[in-house]
């Protein structure tokens, strides 16, 4: 076991040693999918990308998409009292809008908006062309055998990448000084400057991909943690009780709980962390290398 004085000598000061992540060539080399940013190669790029995004999505940052969530999620309750029983839909559908909204400035008003439906298909193919089970990513010599079958599947998805990453970002650009979402986006916080000079290629290209990124995370993380939620107030109806009791008390019945009541309702916020920490929504990593036995951790 490492000492506090060796874990920092290791992993803080000699931390770039060990930061990078395993190599998927299917994803990476052949599917272009390489600057996708939870498989990017630790480096020049991974390090810029990574201060675009703590520029972006700083607590400071992420509190003008307040309003944004509020109308989201006001939609997505008049659908639920109509349709209980349909929740997960109106789960995707609130969460698709808030991630569109939030990453590009996009309002989703259509079930079957494209930009969402693109995303979801992009969140599915690159889903399975990082699970690690290609003939490649274990055996790169089969790369020069042409007649292999993920030679084909690369080839399908390279050629979706127009629609799947380039649309939505394209129809920012087209939007992002005239549309107030656009100009509060992910997008627009990193692309429009001060003095309204362009960014350079290098910039623009980085910011297209963590949007992309920032979509299939969004997306499957609010609606797996608000699933766990309905899921455990179903379960636990004492505690649900509880929850509703102080939202009656502090909000009433005349109108929405807001973000300036959060700090108001210490409970409801204690029921909210704990069905996360039940539940965990998402993986601590993402699948190990093929090459590697050891798994994601789980809580």
């Amino acid at each position: 076991m490492l000492g506090g004085k060796a874990a920092m000598e290791l992993l803080d000061k000699r931390g770039s040693l060990y930061s990078d992540r395993p190599h998927f060539p299917m994803a990476a080399d052949f599917s272009g999918m390489g600057d996708l940013t939870p498989i990017m190669r630790y480096g020049e790029n991974f390090q810029f990308g990574r201060k675009l995004m703590n520029q972006a999505l700083s607590a400071r940052a992420v509190s003008k998409w307040e309003r944004v969530i509020s109308e989201e999620s006001h939609a997505m309750l008049r659908k639920l009292f109509k349709e209980p029983t349909e929740f997960t839909a109106h789960l995707n559908k609130m969460a698709g809008s808030m991630v569109m909204v939030s990453m590009y400035g996009h309002r989703v008003v259509s079930d079957n908006d494209p930009y969402v439906k693109f995303a979801i298909e992009f969140m599915d193919a690159s889903t399975n062309a990082i699970a690690g089970r290609w003939i490649v990513d274990f055996l790169p010599l089969a790369k020069h055998i042409p007649w292999l079958a993920f030679h084909k599947q690369a080839a399908y998805w390279r050629s979706r990448m127009p629609d799947w990453v380039d649309k939505a970002f394209d129809s920012f650009k087209e939007n992002m000084h005239t549309s107030e979402d656009a100009k509060n986006s992910l997008c627009g916080s990193l692309m429009i400057t001060s003095d309204g000079s362009p960014v350079d290629v290098k910039t623009e290209n980085r910011v297209k991909w963590i949007a992309t990124s920032g979509f299939g995370a969004g997306l499957d993380v609010i609606v797996a943690s608000l699933s766990q939620f309905i899921m455990a107030m179903a379960q636990n109806p004492k505690v649900q009780a509880k929850a509703q009791n102080e939202i009656d008390k502090i909000v009433g019945r005349d109108r929405m709980a807001t973000f300036q009541d959060r700090e108001s309702l210490p409970y409801m916020e204690c029921v909210f962390k704990e069905s996360l920490r039940w539940g965990t929504p998402a993986p601590l990593c993402k699948p190990s290398s093929p090459k590697s036995n050891v798994g994601c951790l789980h809580t």
